[in-house]
């Protein structure tokens, strides 16, 4: 689901915050169906169907968990009594500007109705419930002209303005297939709708003409086919444009693909692991993030994805492996404009937990820049394989592994690493080797080259003289 956040940079990368430890799962309420919106300072805002049965239907639950936390904050906590049921994904949130929250939430079903909350002082207190529309919205997004978009799964769509009065009438858009199964929706250009809708036989899109109601089929263009078909298509747009990601084949393969207006370019292929539960945001700085879980190969994964264009994208890393990743339905993803930001996640449960992560790659997510071989040791580099985000430290490590058995006077063992990063250079003389390098200093769009001379000694002393290995990477500083 696309999160609009002002822009705070006029470029974006390929990155992945790098972490030095796994992300903390943790859990903020009880329920179903979560959203997640991020604003600029990296506060997560959560909304999630509290099923307890509040006095008049199920309760919208809503925290903020500021980053670097794993619980929801001791100020903004509310639990929202809502009017009557939330049926499947029913509440959405937003963070438009500064200290202003937005809660959309479709409530089933006599009468049906889409309300809105509003509030001013960031989450501390919402104004009482909007009734803006009456879609059954599987997606929405939050325009710049205060109005959600909503989608629903056949591919119908409103706009309802947050100030109301309730809009009833909704664009009736012929997918070009009998049944559509899962329908999003973005704002290509940042103010036209573009709907996109499929069955995993069929996908097809509508872009709004730009003029005229949206609430109005005949202000839109379509359907028009996307080849190859898929399904469960994620809409995202931000100051980079247009991106979709989709699952496609048996087994599932999980594609993304910018859009130009006309038709969606070249796929790049994330994941071909049987990739379910996914989504996809564009931040403030432009960049797209992708989440998915990863079924294949055991254990499960949940991984993330970036890019700067939506065409572009980074090697997928894992955020979450192992039994904690196999209970994982319903994922939305937000970031901020520094590319921090949170996956939550509900375990298909009217009552399990809603539980949230940071996007944080595990350690050992990244592949070694070089790996070679000296004697008997097998010697692993380790250098940022995505664009780094200033003021960030780069950390370089050199691992070792022994390969084989050799007679004791031809083993070898690692005595020092010298790192280096451009001119800098830093040594090592205890295992773990690594070293940290600031960024501070790089411009965006600069690309700097890494090295780790690794001297090795024999395990008898005198057997041979020192051996010297250098290991060489680079890595580029976000534009």
């Amino acid at each position: 689901m696309q999160k609009l956040i002002p822009a705070l940079a006029a470029g974006a990368c390929l990155a992945l915050a790098p972490a030095a430890d796994a992300a903390t799962p943790f859990t903020v309420g009880t329920g179903q169906f979560p959203d997640v919106a991020v604003d600029n300072d990296g506060t997560a805002h959560v909304v999630w169907e509290e099923h307890n049965g509040g006095a008049s239907g199920d309760d919208i639950g809503y925290c903020q968990v500021p980053q670097g936390m794993t619980r929801c904050a001791d100020g903004p906590l509310r639990i929202i009594d809502a009017p009557a049921e939330g049926i499947g994904r029913s509440s959405y949130v937003f963070v438009p500007s500064p200290n202003r929250v937005v809660i959309v939430s479709h409530r089933c079903c006599t009468p049906d109705a889409t309300i809105a909350y509003v509030s001013t002082n960031n989450g501390i207190s919402f104004s009482g419930a909007v009734t803006i529309g009456d879609l059954d919205a599987e997606d929405g997004v939050l325009g710049g002209d205060d109005a959600f978009y909503g989608v629903d799964t056949g591919g119908r769509v409103q706009r309802m303005p947050l100030s109301g009065p309730q809009v009833r009438q909704q664009a009736l858009l012929n997918a070009g297939f009998a049944v559509p199964t899962g329908s999003s929706i973005a704002l290509f250009g940042g103010n036209r709708p573009v709907k996109v809708s499929a069955d995993f036989s069929d996908t097809t899109f509508h872009l709004h003409n730009g003029a005229g109601d949206p609430n109005d089929a005949s202000t839109w263009s379509g359907p028009n086919p996307v080849t190859p078909a898929g399904g469960e298509p994620h809409l995202a747009a931000g100051s980079a444009g247009t991106a979709m990601i989709y699952r496609t084949g048996s087994p599932g393969q999980l594609h993304a693909r910018k859009f130009d207006g006309s038709g969606f370019g070249p796929a790049s292929t994330l994941s071909t692991g049987d990739p379910i539960s996914a989504d996809l945001t564009a931040d403030g700085s432009g960049r797209f993030t992708a989440v998915w879980r990863e079924n294949e190969p055991n254990p499960s994964e949940l991984r993330i994805a970036t890019s700067s264009d939506g065409s572009n994208w980074s090697k997928p890393a894992a955020i979450l492996r192992g039994s904690g990743a196999d209970d994982i339905f319903h994922t939305q993803v937000a970031a901020a404009p520094s590319g921090k930001g949170f996956a939550v996640w509900d375990a298909n449960d009217r009552q399990g937990t809603i539980t949230m992560a940071a996007l944080e790659p595990l350690a050992d997510a990244n592949e070694p820049t070089q790996t070679t071989t000296v004697g008997d040791q097998e010697l692993s580099f380790f250098a940022p394989n995505a664009c780094v985000q200033p003021p960030e430290k780069v950390t370089l490590r050199v691992t070792s592994k022994r390969k084989r058995k050799l007679s004791p006077r031809r083993r070898v063992k690692v005595a020092s690493v010298v790192f280096s990063v451009d001119r800098t250079k830093k040594t090592d003389k205890k295992a773990a080797f690594k070293q940290a390098f600031s960024t501070a200093a790089f411009p965006r769009g600069s690309v700097h080259q890494v090295r780790a001379v690794v001297t090795l000694r024999p395990v008898v002393k005198g057997a041979f003289k020192n051996k010297k290995k250098t290991l060489k990477g680079r890595f580029n500083v976000c534009g």
